[in-house]
């Protein structure tokens, strides 16, 4: 019988029940894009893999051995963590955002195939937020914005002072759309100042939590109107709480 196993780095995206006594997983690996497991439950109820039983969390990061065997899903055989956040799941900002980056990767990120580019922007994205601490208020905003990089409409490199963001177009325009897919001059500033910044600059954005908001839903909306679909993100309610 031919061996199906491989080796993989992966980051949980999501769980959910499968009948009475296990879960799926749905894993972004780097090997092989989106992948679906089937995991036995643990004894309280959750899902867990590994010989240290690794409780399978939104963000974890695992290097695993799986196996495709001929049903619908893969199978975990062996796995270890490959990161060991030290903050994301007991700060309160870190956990919201993290719950928020999981959730939109599930939903938009799709492809059954490999992207390297991509995974190590994940993979780094969750090692950056979980050591930071000044201007983590708006890592949300920069991470979404650079998502857009590796989906391929990255907003256009030419902003001005009082321009409007066109989402259709993927421009800052100078007079206001006549549809109602655009950024308003405020929040287009907002993204322009998100756009120009690094890790070490996001401390340097000041904004009110309605402006990063309404920034946040607007560019959800933006990946929404390119890939022909409305993304409804339940995680924003407690973005909106918290930010």
């Amino acid at each position: 019988m031919a061996d199906n196993s491989y080796k993989t780095r992966g980051i949980v995206l999501h769980t959910m029940q499968h009948g009475e006594s296990g879960h799926i997983v749905y894993m972004y690996t780097e090997a092989y894009g989106r992948l679906s497991y089937y995991v036995n439950s643990g004894r309280r109820g959750v899902a867990v893999v590994g010989g240290s039983k690794i409780m399978l969390h939104p963000l974890t990061i695992i290097d695993y051995v799986g196996s495709k065997s001929g049903g619908s899903f893969h199978r975990f055989k062996e796995a270890k963590r490959a990161f060991i956040s030290s903050s994301v799941f007991v700060d309160v900002y870190k956990s919201t955002i993290s719950l928020y980056m999981s959730e939109l990767i599930y939903k938009v990120v799709k492809e059954n195939e490999a992207n390297a580019f991509l995974f190590d922007f994940l993979y780094h994205s969750i090692k950056m937020l979980d050591v930071m601490e000044a201007g983590k208020i708006n890592f949300h905003l920069y991470f979404t914005v650079q998502l857009t990089k590796y989906l391929g409409f990255y907003p256009s490199n030419n902003y001005e002072e009082d321009l409007f963001f066109d989402m259709k177009s993927g421009g800052f325009v100078l007079i206001r759309p006549t549809h109602s897919f655009h950024i308003d001059k405020d929040e287009s500033s907002l993204l322009w100042s998100v756009m120009q910044s690094d890790i070490s600059m996001l401390e340097n954005i000041t904004t009110s939590g309605k402006r990063r908001s309404y920034l946040l839903a607007k560019l959800i909306e933006y990946i929404g109107i390119h890939h022909d679909t409305q993304y409804k993100i339940r995680s924003l309610e407690y973005m909106q709480e918290i930010f």
